[in-house]
């Protein structure tokens, strides 16, 4: 018990990928009453808004992942991209014209852990201030309905098991672990480039 305790700190394991079979997806309740709508070619800045709600998360403890200015604005210009993808199925949550939230689902890149007739939920994030309050479930239910109705079996992801708020909620909905990449690293440019820094452009 320790022992895997240790590992999911990151010590061994720093990565995980999951899949769900959509035949096994239980409809989350208690939702946000929050819209979840697709993002269309107007949405590049409110896309843009969002692009560092994940790397946030991944530059606070325990991950530790280093946001250099560089790396800020190029992804962000990546998100505002993505409406101009149209291999992509952009979903937003908003409420009182505000964003909370977002889901990117993508063709899947074939590899030896691609499942047959899947999809990818590449990338998906809630507002700090939103989580807890079910925008992420809606989210979430509404991606399955989409996904299910064009004829997916089955969607996978991944995440950093030190993204305490995804290792929390994708295995409750559903995703089991299929691979681990194990390895640990913490590059010392942490000390300056995190959201702390005023110099960080966001």
């Amino acid at each position: 018990m320790y022992y895997e305790a240790f590992q999911r700190l990151s010590f061994f394991i720093d990565h995980v990928y999951g899949i769900m079979n959509m035949e096994d997806y239980k409809v989350f309740e208690n939702l946000s009453d929050a819209e979840i709508r697709f993002a269309n070619e107007n949405d590049s800045e409110i896309m843009g808004n969002m692009s560092s709600i994940i790397l946030s998360c991944l530059n606070s403890a325990p991950t530790f992942l280093p946001v250099k200015p560089e790396l800020v604005m190029n992804i962000n210009a990546r998100y505002k991209s993505l409406v101009e993808d149209n291999d992509s199925t952009i979903l937003i949550a908003e409420k009182d014209m505000k964003e909370l939230g977002f889901q990117v689902y993508e063709p899947i890149t074939l590899d030896l852990m691609a499942p047959d007739n899947g999809v990818e939920l590449h990338i998906a994030g809630t507002h700090l201030s939103q989580r807890g309050r079910g925008v992420g479930k809606k989210l979430m239910n509404e991606g399955y309905r989409i996904m299910k109705e064009k004829g997916y079996s089955s969607i996978i992801t991944d995440w950093k098991i030190t993204n305490l708020s995804g290792s929390n909620f994708w295995p409750k909905c559903g995703f089991k672990p299929i691979a681990y990449r194990m390895i640990r690293n913490i590059d010392n440019n942490i000390a300056w480039a995190n959201f702390n820094n005023s110099g960080i452009i966001l």
